[in-house]
């Protein structure tokens, strides 16, 4: 079995979600302040090996997503947006089903559009709506 920390412990096919709407000014500024602390550029995310699109609201309650809107996509969409692109587990003790979403050094335009290509639109949180967040 590959190590936890290496690009190959997420499968394509593992659904990758993002909590909100993914606005381009916000996240911007949170990759540039975690390149700091990470060494790359990364945004926060959620995904588990095993779990697929059909386990997206399941996914958002293990890793008991606040956001009342998530945006998915998957671990081989996003590897396939380019060379930078890529999805690292970093599980915490709050979170096991905490990622990181690494994007190209530094990103560009480009790579900002792509990054809002491979997600899809906002769906609801189901998990966030049945506890009344």
């Amino acid at each position: 079995m590959p190590d936890e920390q290496t690009t190959d412990w997420l499968p394509p096919e593992a659904v990758v979600i993002r909590g909100g709407k993914m606005k381009r000014g916000p996240m911007e500024k949170r990759v540039k302040k975690d390149r700091r602390k990470l060494g790359f550029y990364g945004l926060s995310c959620c995904s588990l090996r095993d779990y697929t699109y059909d386990e997206l609201d399941a996914l958002a309650r293990i890793a008991q997503m606040p956001q009342p809107k998530l945006r998915a996509s998957t671990v081989g969409r996003i590897r396939d947006a380019g060379e930078g692109f890529d999805v690292l587990p970093t599980p915490s003790e709050n979170n096991p089903a905490h990622a990181t979403l690494k994007l190209p050094d530094p990103p560009s335009d480009r790579d900002w559009e792509k990054l809002e290509e491979i997600f899809d639109e906002p769906v609801n949180n189901v998990a966030a709506l049945e506890e009344g967040r």
